[in-house]
């Protein structure tokens, strides 16, 4: 199947369900009569059937086909582009309307619908709307009003919406901004209290807002995002609120203040032609902090500990590596099947040791060179080291090998977590300076055929990085064979596969011989993480002491099988440091062979005194008979995030339905059954009127007869409060519906805040509770699971799909062209297919099933049929009885920030509780995989059960809504971070060279999604690391999930700080205290003394009790809804800890002033009831 059939497949799906919604929707029981969600195969079609729903003027002007037009003579998405077509649609609004200020604020969506892809929310929900105010002179200026989702939008298309604006403001002949002294100091008191409140990604410094607002030409401001107010100047006249501006914000500190340099560069090109020079301050601005930040700037050639990933630590979640740690993770550079586009590989078998905290799709911040990660696994990198409880080193290079330690309680240090697999697109995309590698085996088979190519007549490679190394085009190896003395069949297993097949010590030495090559990887140690004084200590020891028994076989050099030293502490740490596997045996520390003998190869057979150089790896230099690079390279910090998710999705107090329940009448558990035994009940709904029944209703179909109703308007509203009988409302849907017993509970909202208050149909809720199932505030029911990139996959990568099935799916051939015939052949991702996870519980909180996330999916599909069925009277459409039939549906894939989703097809599942998408499809919905959710909805049910009129009435309330979906995705048309992507399939010489010289990523020529757009854009992505299967493999559930009490949660965290090497349980605790603990009990202090009291009846809520002491609407009980517990469940165990850790004497006289605190509030402090964390940590080690 060829990429053009398999869109074209796509799309007919797409139709074939579209055309059975219609019928649904047809018959008159929705909102609406037809479908709600609109289609688009093209970027510029989407943005018009976007901007529509904002105001259908749209519709009339012809954006997309102009939208076309434009990018045949502009450089797509470019700030050209972009004004332009502000320029286009604001003229033919005001020609149509005469309006100006209408014609600038449609100009500045379209353009910033245009320059966000036509995705998020920002353009239609983060403008709240564009005013023209008086300034000072009485001339008037342009105000743009950002709401919160401007954030969903980006700093850069953020930030240029202003240039945009002011664009616009020229155009229309209004004066520029004059913000007052006081306006100015507002923005800044804004910044830091927003800072306070919530999280800003850029906190610029007071004299960067100062000088940005003053030199604005456009007041950025907004309504007001967060109910606190600000401290000082308040009552200001052209600002209407004194609570802080979420979107202002956003727009100064993330936008401008951030995006100043990047913005100036490309608009510098382009600002005269569009009357933007007076702009020019952007690049003086970026002089300017140039010079604010010059004291801070640090030397990029040396890389140095950044401890920002730990700044937002919490109790459970382990600090797995302090920064830059020994011992941490290791930096590789490459790609795996999973990995890249913000995700990161590790070796499954670190998981294990680290006692399964870690799983499949587990979040990790990460020290660089982004912020967090997603967890992948690849066995074909670096496996961890262990010191065992006997002394012994041994590398854990299997899962099994892990769990067997683990089991038998042999964990005793682990010295080296092993490797962290990053892609260079990552490191391109963070524009993080390449920072040294550890050497490799990829690094060293391409240093192999070099040197060969230098020394053997004949013996030609030419890379071509677009290739596997396996296919490589290689000449004259029957050469090489001779000159090495080595068979060909093996020197083309180790060029072929330097992963998979590794050179003997033997084969090793004579490579590096004859053809001075380093010594191979896997023989090499790891020198750079001692001092020259530890490796002459070591050296002289070892020359001293040893017993060094020697092969008597006849080689290039001595071969020595054995080396047995007396125990020595200070000696066995260095060996430790380096990780030289070894064993204690007899009060001796016993090195075998391979290791024995490739010690001594570096040792230069202890015949001449080392020269101290600066570091282990220098000094080995000047005694090692061959050539030893650096196999440490670069240490990564890192620590628990999220854990993995893959769940249904429900909305506080789980509704199973559109229909309110009553604020009281639905009782503790908002179930519409209750709320019918009170009869009638009185609710705010839509209104329309029955002609034949003389009876009001919520729908447009009456309930009772089934006759279409009319539409009333009262006071200019569609919804007003009337009657209605929720019993009988329940017996005839379930007559409908042809059922004669209802489910017990049918769980619904306590009322409905979309703009007219229109209800769902209550036999959708039936329908739904007989399933188990629940809506979201859209009408469709939602899965959420961590977003995860794949790009390749094994046949026994899936669960429920056999290779009949995939054939069928269009995978006929393999990435070698081979016929698909077995489990283990590799198969390049089709870009919209998706592989479903199955793991996961049936409901929020629930227990982890492992299928339990999949069955939520098919009971999803037996709603849809049902509800075809019965309810519609249409034929069933989904038929699925067991997993396999849900190969090949479609489903829209949707982020939580967005109003369009992409259109995917599910061609199997994993056991995971990952959601596997194709990069370009994580990038259809503006998403990257550093531990974001995403979101999937069955098309039909999206099709026929999503209407706008359920949606909120507030700001925001289009977002993670489908308005719009996408038909086939395009580079062009993604989310530009995945252009990032990186397409070779190995990584050249140079790039690994060029990594010592801490060089710009740009420096090196590597080739990216984006040079390849518009051709071969879907295939031939390429990776190097494998793992033999992402189900079989690895953990997949985090046990942060499966410990059942914070407290043994905070075991394992303080375990780990103590036994990984790279970590220290006394900083962890630190931590753990002053960004968790104490700020929880501080917290929680000002709460209670803020606090409302509840009803544990009817749940009503006082913010002070009134004077008969019980509830004023049932009489019932009232009672606090912060408690002495929830205040201080974390403060006697931070004392007990502090004490027992050593910890610095700031941290401990905090907590005593908490405690004192605390006393002060409710009298001294009760023993907690859970066993103490020095019990549990310090008599119970695991």
């Amino acid at each position: 199947m060829n990429i053009e059939e398999y869109f074209n497949l796509i799309r007919d799906k797409f139709f074939d369900a579209y055309s059975i919604a219609k019928k649904a929707r047809e018959q008159g029981y929705d909102p609406s009569e037809d479908v709600e969600i609109s289609y688009s195969e093209d970027m510029a079609d989407r943005v018009e059937k976007l901007l529509i729903t904002v105001n259908p003027l749209i519709g009339e002007i012809g954006l997309s086909k102009k939208i076309k037009e434009i990018e045949k003579n502009f450089e797509p998405l470019s700030f050209s582009t972009v004004l332009e077509i502000a320029d286009y649609v604001s003229s033919e609004v005001y020609r149509i309307t005469k309006n100006k200020i209408l014609s600038i604020e449609l100009g500045l969506r379209a353009a910033f619908t245009y320059h966000t892809l036509g995705v998020v929310a920002a353009s239609t929900e983060g403008i709240a709307k564009i005013e023209a105010k008086k300034r000072r002179d009485g001339k008037e200026y342009i105000a743009v009003y950002y709401s919160g989702p401007v954030r969903s939008a980006g700093g850069t298309p953020t930030a240029f919406s202003v240039i945009v604006a002011d664009f616009l403001r020229r155009k229309f002949g209004y004066f520029p901004y004059d913000p007052t002294e006081e306006e100015v100091l507002r923005v800044i008191t804004e910044v830091y209290e927003y800072k306070r409140a919530e999280h800003l990604q850029y906190t610029p410094k007071k004299e960067e807002v100062d000088f940005v607002v003053r030199r604005l030409p456009i007041e950025v401001t907004g309504p007001a995002t967060i109910e606190e107010e600000v401290p000082a100047y308040k009552d200001l006249p052209r600002v209407e609120t004194n609570k802080i501006r979420g979107g202002m914000v956003l727009v100064i500190a993330e936008g401008l203040c951030q995006k100043a340099g990047k913005l100036w560069k490309n608009l510098s090109k382009i600002a005269e032609k569009y009357g933007l020079s007076e702009w020019k301050w952007l690049g003086e601005f970026e002089e300017f902090k140039g010079k604010l930040y010059s004291l801070e700037e640090s030397d990029n050639s040396i890389i140095k500990p950044n401890w920002k990933y730990l700044s937002q630590i919490t109790a459970g979640r382990p600090v797995i590596a302090l920064p830059s740690q020994k011992g941490g993770f290791r930096l590789r550079y490459g790609k795996s099947r999973t990995n890249g586009h913000a995700a990161a590989s590790i070796h499954p078998a670190t998981s294990i040791l680290l006692f399964n905290f870690i799983a499949f799709g587990s979040q990790i911040s990460i020290e660089r060179p982004g912020k967090a990660a997603a967890v992948t696994f690849s066995d074909t990198i670096e496996p961890p080291v262990v010191r065992l409880k006997n002394g012994s080193v041994i590398r854990v290079s299997s899962e099994n090998l892990a769990k067997k330690i683990v089991k038998k309680n042999m964990l005793d240090k682990i010295l080296f977590l092993g490797d962290i697999l990053i892609s260079y697109g990552d490191i391109y995309h963070n524009k993080h300076p390449l920072v040294p590698a550890g050497y490799c085996e990829e690094w060293w088979v391409q240093e192999f055929i070099v040197k060969s190519m230098e020394r053997v007549d004949g013996f030609r490679v030419e890379f071509n990085y677009n290739k596997p190394l396996e296919l490589q085009d290689i000449e004259g190896i029957e050469n090489l064979s001779k000159y090495l003395k080595i068979k060909r069949e093996r020197l083309e297993k180790l060029m072929r596969y330097p992963l998979k097949y590794k050179p003997t010590f033997k084969e090793a030495i004579k490579i590096s011989k004859i053809l001075d090559v380093p010594l191979h990887p896997l023989y090499t140690f790891f020198w750079k993480n001692i001092s020259g004084e530890d490796f002459k200590k070591l050296f002289e020891y070892i020359k001293k002491e040893a017993k060094i028994s020697y092969s008597d076989e006849n080689f290039l050099i001595k071969i020595a099988k054995r080396i047995e030293i007396k125990y020595n502490r200070e000696i066995k740490e260095i060996l430790e440091e380096i990780l030289v596997p070894h064993v204690l045996k007899n009060d001796n520390i016993v090195i075998k062979y391979p290791y024995s003998a490739a010690l001594l190869v570096q040792l230069g057979f202890l015949e001449k005194d080392p020269v101290i150089k600066r570091d282990g790896l220098e000094t080995v230099q000047t005694v090692s008979i061959l050539k030893i690079r650096d196999k440490a390279g670069t240490y990564i910090g890192a620590r628990l995030g999220r854990p993995e998710k893959a769940k249904i999705r429900e909305m506080k107090g789980s509704p199973m339905v559109l229909f309110p329940v009553g604020k009281e009448e639905g009782g503790r558990l908002r179930n519409l059954i209750e709320t019918s035994n009170y009869g009638k009940v009185t609710f705010d709904l839509k209104t329309y009127y029955c002609e034949k029944c003389k009876k009001l209703t919520p729908y447009t179909r009456c309930m009772y007869c089934g006759s279409k109703t009319v539409l009333l308007r009262k006071n200019g509203l569609l919804h007003q409060k009337y009657e209605i009988n929720v019993k009988e409302y329940l017996e005839i849907a379930a007559r409908n519906l042809g059922i004669s017993a209802l489910p017990k509970i049918i769980k619904g909202p306590k009322d409905l805040s979309s703009k007219n208050r229109h209800p769902e149909r209550i036999e959708k809720g039936i329908l739904r509770a007989k399933y188990n199932l629940f809506v979201f505030r859209d009408g469709t029911i939602r899965f959420d699971a961590i977003e995860v990139p794949i790009t390749y996959f094994k046949p026994k990568d899936l669960v429920y799909t056999s290779i009949e099935k995939l054939r069928e799916l269009g995978y006929d051939k393999d990435i070698y062209g081979n016929p698909l015939e077995r489990e283990d052949q590799i198969l390049e991702l089709k870009p919209q297919d998706v592989i479903l996870p199955t793991i996961g519980p049936l409901r929020k909180g629930g227990k982890i099933r492992r299928d339990g996330f999949l069955k939520s999916l098919i009971n999803a599909t037996k709603f849809v049929d049902e509800l075809l069925e019965k309810f519609y009277k249409l034929p069933k459409y989904y038929n699925v009885k067991k997993p396999e039939d849900l190969l090949g549906h479609l489903i829209i894939a949707i982020a939580p920030h967005t109003s369009a989703g992409v259109v995917g097809r599910i061609i199997g599942f994993s056991r995971t509780q990952a959601l596997l998408m194709h990069p370009m499809m994580h990038a259809g919905i503006r998403r990257n995989c550093d531990g974001d959710e995403g979101g999937i909805i069955l098309l039909l049910d999206a099709l026929i059960n999503f209407s706008v009129e359920y949606l909120p009435q507030k700001t925001g309330g289009s977002m993670d809504a489908p308005l719009v979906v996408t038909l086939r995705l395009k580079g062009m048309e993604v989310d530009d971070e995945v252009q990032d992507f990186d397409t070779y399939w190995f990584y050249p010489l140079d790039f690994y060279e060029s990594t010592l010289k801490y060089v710009p990523p740009d420096n090196v020529k590597i080739e990216k999604l984006k040079n390849r757009l518009g051709k071969d854009e879907y295939t031939n992505w390429g990776f190097l690391h494998d793992i033999d299967s992402i189900s079989k493999v690895g953990n997949k559930v985090s046990a942060y999930k499966t410990l059942k009490t914070m407290l043994d949660k905070l075991k394992y965290q303080l375990t780990i700080g103590e036994i990984v090497k790279a970590s220290d349980i006394s900083v962890v605790a630190k931590l753990v205290i002053n960004h968790h603990f104490a700020m929880d009990v501080k917290g929680n202090l000002r709460k209670f003394s803020q606090q409302e009291f509840r009803c544990t009846k009817c749940n009503a809520k006082y913010r002070r009790i009134p004077l008969s002491g019980r509830c004023e609407k049932c009489g019932g009980r009232l009672t606090f809804t912060v408690h002495y517990g929830t205040v201080t469940k974390y403060l006697e165990p931070s004392i007990l800890l502090a004490s027992k850790v050593n910890l610095d004497k700031y941290t401990v006289s905090v907590l005593e002033s908490l405690k004192n605190k605390v006393n002060m509030t409710f009298g001294a402090i009760k023993k907690v009831s859970n066993k103490n964390i020095a019990d549990f940590l310090f008599n119970n080690k695991k």
